[in-house]
């Protein structure tokens, strides 16, 4: 949820993540982007406050297991390096 919280990081993040996304040939980068960083601050904002919780949590399951299963297993990133 930190990384959306201010506009100005929001927006260079948005810009950064959607090169990576257009890298990785993901369809319209700089709209799923925003979705995903509007569905990490909103989810995390809505549990965080208890409201909503089950309503956001399956959009959060989903951008989590997208990033597990495109990223974070083929990289090697899901192990920790300390």
């Amino acid at each position: 949820m930190f990384h959306g919280a201010w506009l100005r990081q929001a927006v260079q993040g948005a810009r950064n993540f959607a090169s990576i996304l257009h890298t990785m040939g993901v369809p319209a980068p700089h709209l799923m982007a925003w979705l995903t960083i509007l569905t990490e601050l909103i989810g995390g904002l809505a549990v965080l406050l208890g409201a909503f919780v089950a309503l956001v949590s399956l959009p959060m399951a989903a951008v989590l297991l997208v990033a597990m299963l495109t990223v974070h297993l083929p990289m090697g990133s899901a192990r920790s390096s300390c």
